[in-house]
């Protein structure tokens, strides 16, 4: 009995080979004008402590945001670990950075569904109600600064 074969594009060495390809043309692309002296010297001005203090401040914004979900999602009558709601998490925000139109949400409700075996609509529905719950957040910043912005300039009006 023969196997069938499969397409070219479908070959794991092919598209390991292409995606290859296809990075190194596009690095080469991105840094064929650059100075290296400039970014060496760029390089060497960089402090240790704010690139420390931002890798944290980004991991414990990034805990945060899965304890909201944990808390959106504790009413789904099917138990969910934390450790499936951190990998769907993640999973969802790393693929937004690649994926077009916020797709990676929709791979976080998917792929939730698969490892939790909840409802991909109450994983999807949990994560509209979080995007509702930051649009709130952010309008209410921005109330606040044109708040704050109109008031400081006649708080320094009354000091002159």
């Amino acid at each position: 009995m023969t196997r069938a074969s499969k397409p070219i594009f479908q070959s794991r060495p092919v598209q390991l080979t292409l995606g290859l390809l296809i990075g190194g043309v596009l690095l080469y692309l991105s840094i064929r004008n650059v100075s290296w002296d400039a970014l060496t010297a760029e390089l060497a001005s960089i402090k240790p402590a704010w690139i420390a203090l931002a890798l944290a401040l980004y991991w414990v914004e990034l805990g945060a945001r899965v304890i909201r979900w944990r808390v959106l999602l504790s009413h789904l009558q099917t138990p969910v670990s934390d450790r499936q709601i951190s990998i769907a998490f993640i999973s969802g925000f790393a693929a937004n950075n690649i994926l077009p139109a916020k797709l990676g949400e929709a791979l976080r409700a998917d792929l939730l569904g698969r490892l939790a075996n909840v409802s991909r609509v109450a994983a999807f529905g949990s994560i509209i109600v979080e995007r509702l719950f930051d649009m709130m957040a952010i309008l209410g910043m921005t109330v606040w600064g044109i708040w704050f912005a109109t008031t400081a300039d006649d708080t320094l009006t009354e000091m002159r």
